[in-house]
Parts: C-alpha cells; sequence; structure tokens
C-alpha cells in the first residue's frame, strides 16, 4: 500500500493500524456510557450515605467524603469522554478495511455518542444535575 507522497506501508503495518483503531474506538462506544453508568453508582451510594434522594444543589457529591474516590473517578471518566469524542468517528472509519464498513461503523458509534448525550441531557432522574453541582 502506497500513500500520496509515495510512501510505502505493509500490509502487516496497516493490520496494526485498523487492529488498534477498532480496539480504540470499541473504547470509545463506551465511555459516555461509563460515565452515565458511574454517575448514577454514585448517586445511588449517595442517597444510602445520606438516608435520602440527594438532592442538587443541596446535597454537593463532594461533601460526602466516602464518595470521593468514585467521584474523582467519573470525573475522570467524563474527562476521557470528552477528550475522546474528536479522535473516535475517524478512527471508527478507519479501522474497518472498506468505505462503506467504515461509514457503517462510524454511523454505529455516532449514534452511541448521541443516545448518551440525549440521556444525560434528558437526566429523568435529576443525577446529572446533582453530579455537576
Amino acid at each position: 500500500m502506497q500513500d500520496a507522497r509515495g510512501i510505502q506501508f505493509s500490509p502487516e503495518t496497516v493490520a496494526a493500524f485498523r487492529r488498534c483503531a477498532s480496539i480504540y474506538t470499541w473504547a470509545g462506544l463506551f465511555v459516555p456510557w461509563v460515565f452515565i453508568l458511574l454517575a448514577h453508582a454514585e448517586w445511588l451510594l449517595a442517597w444510602r450515605e445520606l438516608g435520602q434522594r440527594p438532592i442538587a444543589w443541596q446535597h454537593d457529591p463532594t461533601s460526602i467524603r466516602s464518595l470521593d474516590p468514585l467521584h474523582i473517578f467519573t470525573g475522570l471518566t467524563l474527562v476521557a469522554s470528552i477528550a475522546a469524542l474528536p479522535l473516535v468517528l475517524p478512527l471508527a472509519f478507519f479501522s474497518k478495511e472498506s468505505v462503506a464498513k467504515g461509514a457503517i461503523w462510524m454511523l454505529v458509534v455516532g449514534l452511541a455518542w448521541v443516545l448518551a448525550l440525549l440521556y444525560i441531557f434528558w437526566d429523568p432522574l435529576v443525577v446529572m444535575e446533582w453530579w455537576m453541582d
């Protein structure tokens, strides 16, 4: 395989890139959902700790000391989600052998991200508002 500048790429190099891109794409597919899951787990643990449902702007998640490690890890997954977004879609496209398969995979990954964002904005249990305060 040769690029526009005339540089040769061996099939093994291309296959290795596609494997790495595929692994990163699969990880990027689930990162926003892991953030949602961790935020809800933290909310449930805060409910258990407080003895009542956590109320946004009243029960700050950082004020519950037993949840500090989980809160830090949840924040890191949020940062990872934001950092992964610009890379996941192009890598999803290039992780497949054909343009059609790459485009379909890119649409699937994009749809998973859109659904995750819609759930975050919908926020039926007011978990995200509580977590972000």
